[in-house]
């Protein structure tokens, strides 16, 4: 039932150009590192990898649609 789901979601992506951040796939070498001892929840450094990754994305968008870019990608500081 999950692959349903997530196959429709993304043929939904696709037909709209929607972009999208594949933690699996960024992850998959490092599960442990970046999830929960559940599996589904995110660590700290799962939600550091995510957060980088999806403004990255935003940026891209943002450029993209010929708006400027002011959002400092590089100040982490509630990470360290």
């Amino acid at each position: 039932m999950q692959e349903v789901k997530r196959n429709r979601a993304r043929a939904s992506y696709k037909k709209y150009n929607c972009p999208v951040v594949n933690l699996s796939l960024l992850m998959r070498d490092e599960m442990e590192k970046y999830l929960c001892g559940d599996g589904i929840h995110l660590r700290k450094e799962g939600h550091k990898l995510f957060t980088e990754k999806l403004f990255k994305v935003m940026e891209e968008l943002l450029l993209k649609n010929g708006h400027s870019s002011n959002i400092d990608l590089t100040d982490n500081r509630q990470y360290k």
